[in-house]
Parts: C-alpha cells; sequence; structure tokens
C-alpha cells in the first residue's frame, strides 16, 4: 500500500489492540515492545535532517530566554490571585 513501516506498524497496533486479545498481548510483548523503541528511536532519529538547524538557532535562543522568563511570572501571578501565602 505504500506506507512506511512507522504507519505500518501503527495500523498494526491499532489493529491488534482492538481485539480481545489485548491485555494477554500487551503482557506478552512488553519486553520486546521496550526492546523494538530504542531501534524506533535510532532510527528516526537517524532520519533527521540538521541542515537547517544553524539558522533557526538564534530564534531557539531567544523562544527558550522567554519561556524561562515568562514561566515564573505566570506562576507568580497565578499564585498572588489566588491568594497563596
Amino acid at each position: 500500500l505504500g506506507f512506511s513501516s512507522e504507519v505500518g506498524a501503527f495500523l498494526a497496533g491499532v489493529s491488534l489492540a482492538s481485539t480481545q486479545f489485548r491485555d494477554a498481548l500487551g503482557a506478552r510483548l512488553v519486553s520486546l515492545r521496550d526492546f523494538l523503541l530504542l531501534f524506533f528511536f535510532l532510527h528516526l532519529g537517524a532520519g533527521l535532517d540538521f541542515t537547517g538547524a544553524g539558522d533557526q538557532l538564534v530564534d531557539a535562543v531567544i523562544l527558550s530566554v522567554i519561556v524561562l522568563l515568562a514561566k515564573p511570572l505566570i506562576v507568580i501571578g497565578i499564585m498572588t490571585v489566588m491568594r497563596y501565602p
């Protein structure tokens, strides 16, 4: 059908999850799932393209600084509204 391996694995999991044997399958396949999850993320990470990442470095740093400064201010504002001591 032309699906990638990730989409095929997802569709297989969805189809098996809708059966009456899902609990038994889940219990038996936990260790295999955890082992293969490593290879899934390795495959996914190896396929990433970082050629344009340098162009977005300044934007990422600015956004990170905004988040780091805004989050405590938002929490302080919420605590003030709720009259937290």
